[in-house]
């Protein structure tokens, strides 16, 4: 397996408490991030209908790269990175912590109450050519060679760490299709087959999920500010930098 990460999405969730009318706040979420983001995209929902997975507005941004969804409980910057960002994770970071700090501001300023929590994701490609990635993983990770092969593979690990953040750790294979024949317009040709598809590539597909919920957990009044996200963000970079790499080549998954 070679050491040649793909950094493919990121992903900065704040979390705060219950605010019915936050809607409202979209052209001044537009005013304040005005520098990066467009006019937002707001949806025509009641106050009084509460979901709180149900996104009120949405902001993309002016490059195309990003986008801010709010809800009635969290902000969340999405972030797709192409080919001129994949194999540089400095370049990645900077973006990702600026873009951070912007949101972090705005929300300082104009939501009702500030964050209580956050969770920073980063979704990582390793591919592979020379061997199957299923059978790499059920060689490191299972540990015993299973009666049926296995088509695909998914783990999930949960680590506290310092009684205060979690890690979550998802591992999976994946595999990227393209089409061999051109969409026409009748329904059954719309519906991919594999034998319609070309692979593209595949590989083992990483997601890092680092959060303070634990912090909260345990003492809910703490001082929430943007150490914590800068902490969040350092455990990230050590992370991807050093231990990633050694978790996928040994099959364990700790962190010290």
């Amino acid at each position: 397996m070679k050491n040649n990460p793909k950094y493919i999405h990121s992903e900065c969730n704040f979390f705060y408490n219950f605010q019915k009318e936050i809607k409202r706040k979209a052209f001044d979420f537009e005013l304040n991030l005005s520098h990066q983001y467009n006019t937002p995209i707001i949806y025509p929902i009641p106050d009084d209908l509460i979901d709180t997975d149900i996104p009120r507005f949405i902001l993309e941004s002016k490059h195309g790269y990003s986008k801010i969804i709010t809800t009635q409980s969290r902000l969340q910057l999405l972030t797709d990175y192409d080919n001129n960002y994949w194999n540089n994770f400095n370049k990645v970071y900077k973006y990702w912590f600026q873009h951070t700090k912007s949101l972090w501001e705005a929300s300082e300023l104009l939501l009702d109450s500030k964050p209580i929590f956050a969770g920073l994701i980063l979704k990582i490609y390793y591919p592979f050519n020379d061997q199957n990635e299923v059978s790499y993983l059920t060689k490191k990770f299972i540990k015993h060679k299973p009666i049926n092969k296995y088509r695909d593979l998914n783990l999930r690990y949960v680590l506290p760490l310092k009684n205060k953040y979690y890690l979550n750790i998802h591992i999976s294979n994946y595999r990227e299709y393209s089409s061999i024949n051109k969409v026409n317009n009748n329904f059954s040709q719309n519906i991919p087959s594999l034998k319609n598809l070309h692979l593209n590539e595949e590989g083992i597909s990483i997601v890092l999920d680092f959060n303070n919920r634990l912090q909260y957990n345990l003492k809910p009044s703490y001082d929430f500010n943007f150490n914590v996200i800068k902490k969040l963000f350092n455990f990230q970079k050590i992370f991807a930098n050093q231990e990633l790499f050694k978790i996928l080549k040994n099959g364990r998954v700790v962190y010290e």
